[in-house]
C-alpha cells in the first residue's frame, strides 16, 4: 500500500507542473498594471512548492497511517489552491487514493450504514485520518454525479468535525492543515452541487436552496475571501450590501495572494453587480470601465497559465454582458469624450443587458468561427 500511495503522491505532484517554463512570465505585467503579483504561474505549481516545504516525498514514507495522512492532507491543500472546488483535480488520482483507503475508513460513509443517522455515524469517527478519508470520497462522488453519496459523506464528516475539532487540532496542524480547511472544501463542494442543480433523493428545490444558503453562510464565516463562496453568495437572496461586501473581500484576498483566476471571477461579478444597481441606481462610467479593464487583465493572466474556470462558469453571460456595456460606453466616449465623466443609470433587467451585446456581436462571431 505504501508503494501505491507513493505513486499517487508522485503523480499528483507531476500533474502540478505547467507545460511552459514556470520561471518565465508568459504575459509580463507590473503590480501597478493589475494589482496582482508580478510572477504568474499555475496554482498547481504552488502545490509542488507546498509539498516540498512539507517534506512530502517518496523517501519520507514510513508508517501506513502517516503516509495516508500526508496524501489526504496534500489533497486538501491542492483543493484549497483552487478555492476548494475539485474540478481542477484529476479524477484518476482521486480514485487511486480511494482505492487504497482501508475499508474501516470508508465504511462509516457508505450505504452499509444507511440505517444510522448522521450523528450516529459521526460519533464513530474518532481519528482525524478517519475524517479526512471523506475528502477523496466526496471528490469521486462529485465526478460520478452521486449526489446522495456526496451529501451523506460531507454531512457525516462535518458533524464529526463539530464533535472533535479541539481534539484534532494539533494532529492536523502537524500536516499543515486544519479542520477549517476541510470544512471550506466540503462546503464549497456542497454549495456547488446545490447551485448546479444537484438534488439528492428526498430533497426538493426548496430544501436544496436552504441547504445551499446554509453552506454559503458557513463559507462566509470560515473564509470571507473565498472566491467560490463569493460567487455562490450572489445566488442567495441576501441584501445587496452584503453581497458586495463578500465580493470585495474575495477580490482583496485574491489580489493579496496573486490569484488571477479568483480575481477575475470576483471582478466580473462586481462589475455585473454594479450594472444591476447593487451600489446605487447610478454608477460612474469611469469606475465601471476600470472594473472591466481589471477583470480583462486578470482574466487574460489566468488564461495564460491554463486556468479555464472563468470561461467554464455557467454564468459566462455576465462576462459578455459586461463587455457589451463597456464597448457601448467606449463608443459613446469616442463620439463625445465628456461621457467618460458622466453617471450611467442602472439596468433593471437581464433582457436590457442582453441588448448591449450588440456592441460586441462581431467579436462573438469571430470567436465562434475560430
Amino acid at each position: 500500500m505504501t508503494e501505491v500511495l507513493a505513486e499517487y503522491l508522485q503523480s499528483t505532484m507531476a500533474s502540478a507542473e505547467p507545460e511552459k517554463d514556470p520561471e518565465v512570465d508568459p504575459a509580463p505585467h507590473t503590480d501597478k498594471d493589475h494589482g496582482l503579483h508580478k510572477c504568474t504561474y499555475s496554482r498547481f505549481r504552488r502545490l509542488v512548492e507546498v509539498g516540498a516545504s512539507q517534506g512530502i516525498g517518496v523517501q519520507d514514507f514510513g508508517q501506513t497511517n502517516n503516509c495516508l495522512m500526508k496524501a489526504l492532507a496534500g489533497t486538501v491543500k491542492a483543493l484549497l489552491l483552487v478555492g476548494g472546488l475539485c474540478v481542477a483535480l484529476k479524477y484518476d488520482t482521486m480514485t487511486a487514493l480511494v482505492q487504497v483507503l482501508p475499508d474501516d475508513l470508508k465504511s462509516v460513509y457508505s450505504t452499509a450504514e444507511a440505517q444510522k443517522t448522521v450523528l450516529q455515524r459521526a460519533k464513530n469517527i474518532k481519528r482525524p485520518l478517519h475524517m479526512l478519508a471523506a475528502v477523496p470520497l466526496v471528490m469521486v462522488a462529485v465526478h460520478d454525479d452521486d449526489y446522495t453519496g456526496m451529501k451523506r459523506t460531507a454531512d457525516v464528516a462535518l458533524r464529526a468535525i463539530e464533535l472533535n475539532c479541539a481534539d484534532w487540532h494539533d494532529t492536523l496542524q502537524t500536516y499543515g492543515i486544519s479542520t477549517k480547511d476541510v470544512e471550506v472544501v466540503l462546503h464549497v463542494t456542497l454549495a456547488n452541487m446545490y447551485c448546479g442543480g444537484g438534488e439528492p433523493p428526498g430533497m426538493n428545490y426548496d430544501t436544496c436552496y436552504k441547504a445551499m444558503a446554509a453552506s454559503v453562510d458557513e463559507l462566509w464565516r470560515l473564509d470571507p475571501g473565498n472566491a467560490w463562496g463569493a460567487l455562490f453568495t450572489t445566488m442567495v437572496p441576501n441584501n445587496k450590501q452584503h453581497r458586495m461586501k463578500v465580493l470585495k473581500s474575495a477580490l482583496a484576498q485574491a489580489e493579496q495572494c496573486g490569484d488571477e483566476g479568483a480575481a477575475a471571477m470576483a471582478l466580473w461579478e462586481i462589475a455585473y453587480s454594479v450594472l444591476l444597481g447593487w451600489e446605487g441606481r447610478t454608477f460612474e462610467v469611469a469606475h465601471y470601465l476600470d472594473l472591466v479593464k481589471r477583470a480583462e487583465e486578470a482574466h487574460q493572466l489566468a488564461a495564460s497559465w491554463g486556468y479555464t474556470q472563468v470561461y467554464n462558469l455557467k454564468r459566462t453571460k455576465h462576462i459578455w454582458r459586461c463587455r457589451g456595456v463597456a464597448a457601448g460606453i467606449r463608443a459613446d466616449i469616442r463620439a463625445e469624450p465628456r461621457v467618460a465623466d458622466n453617471l450611467h443609470v442602472e439596468y433593471t433587467s437581464e433582457e436590457d443587458l442582453d441588448l448591449e451585446t450588440k456592441h460586441i456581436i462581431g467579436w462573438l462571431v469571430r470567436l465562434v468561427g475560430a
